[in-house]
């Protein structure tokens, strides 16, 4: 763990106290520090700031003037979060309109109410919410294959031959789930199916994926495929695990982001009043054996240490008040019995940025100048 750094904030002169503190802490010469590659994460803030700092020093040949050596990406919990707070708001809808099948109508139907969705300021309850969004609507879909939408749920597991659950999974994915669906809902009077496979598809890309379990092929490329530089710049940004649990692995900048709450606990309780140099040289430096420390003396008092867990566990009972809103509301539109204030279709982000992106690539930016300031 490197020390607390104090640098101007949102400057290109905090980003160049920053690598100063960088190569003290190094312990190497700033030949050696500078003529090495030096992968990095940051917000987008930061990459804004480091480029400004790099520009400022062009054209230079010395390497710790130059920074050349330095390769800026965005970290994965800050882009995620970025992206995911973009797509949740794009999809949340109006809860002043009943008719609306927004997100706020699916959080209402599964006991999360609408004026209490915190979906910019709680990463983690952001993300829980398209979850449990996503996975309602798959049983709900699966539910109408079946055509079992409008009988009573029950908790009692139903035994299906397989061959006849494969095919309800293949309809269920063909009719909500394909770019063909969409596109025929999208010709539809009604904006309702429409907007629900849309809010599908954009959810699904954020949600939480259980990964592949075979990882022989990943540990050949980083061990004996790829060139040194490329590994080592891959492993730099692997997911990690800070507990040990598995499954439950977070992207580095968002255990930074705890750390960064510790050490600010920790200090603030700690009764010494504000002194920037003890918390640089002992607090950060002894952030992880601080946090054993609380836990050890928690568990000597006889409390248990509980390491929450985020993930989604819907019950039938959920899954049963998703379904009444969904048939009453008739977000698939089978019944045609929508009424009420004319709702406008959700516009595909993805696809009208691609198109706004190429025009302005075709006709203004040729060589994409205004996107090489972020890399």
């Amino acid at each position: 763990m490197l020390k607390l750094m104090d640098a101007s904030d949102s400057s290109a002169k905090g980003v160049g106290q920053v690598f100063h503190s960088l190569w003290l802490q190094s312990g190497l010469s700033a030949e050696d520090f500078y003529s090495h590659l030096q992968p990095m994460d940051g917000d987008l803030g930061t990459v804004q700031n480091f480029n400004c700092l790099r520009s400022q020093r062009t054209p230079n040949t010395y390497p710790q003037e130059s920074l050349d050596n330095v390769v800026f990406q965005l970290g994965a919990s800050h882009k995620l979060w970025n992206v995911a707070s973009t797509i949740f708001t794009q999809h949340f809808g109006d809860p002043k309109v009943a008719t609306d099948t927004g997100a706020w109508q699916f959080l209402e139907a599964l006991g999360f109410p609408s004026e209490k969705a915190i979906h910019k300021k709680d990463f983690t309850l952001m993300i829980n919410q398209m979850e449990q969004v996503t996975e309602s609507i798959i049983y709900y879909g699966l539910r109408v294959i079946m055509k079992s939408n409008c009988k009573p749920g029950i908790e009692e597991k139903v035994k299906l031959p397989t061959a006849e659950w494969n095919s309800i999974v293949d309809e269920c994915y063909s009719s909500f789930c394909t770019r063909k669906a969409r596109q025929s809902a999208k010709g539809c009077d009604s904006p309702w199916l429409y907007n629900t496979l849309l809010m599908l598809h954009d959810f699904s890309t954020l949600v939480e994926a259980k990964g592949r379990r075979h990882w022989e092929p990943d540990v050949l490329l980083l061990t004996v495929i790829l060139p040194p530089f490329l590994s080592k710049y891959l492993r730099h940004n692997l997911l990690m695990s800070p507990t040990g649990r598995p499954d439950h692995f977070v992207a580095k900048d968002f255990w930074l982001e705890i750390q960064n709450y510790w050490l600010e606990f920790l200090y603030n309780r700690s009764g010494m009043g504000t002194n920037m140099d003890r918390l640089r040289d002992i607090f950060s430096l002894n952030i992880t054996m601080l946090q054993t420390m609380m836990q050890d003396l928690k568990t000597d008092c006889g409390s248990n240490i509980i390491h929450q867990s985020h993930k989604n566990g819907l019950s039938q009972r959920d899954f049963d008040m998703f379904t009444l809103m969904a048939n009453n509301r008739d977000i698939l539109d089978q019944f045609s019995k929508n009424q009420g204030p004319t709702i406008t279709a959700t516009v595909d982000f993805y696809l009208t940025g691609i198109s706004k992106l190429q025009t302005h690539i075709r006709q203004n930016d040729a060589s994409v100048n205004k996107f090489n300031k972020h890399f």
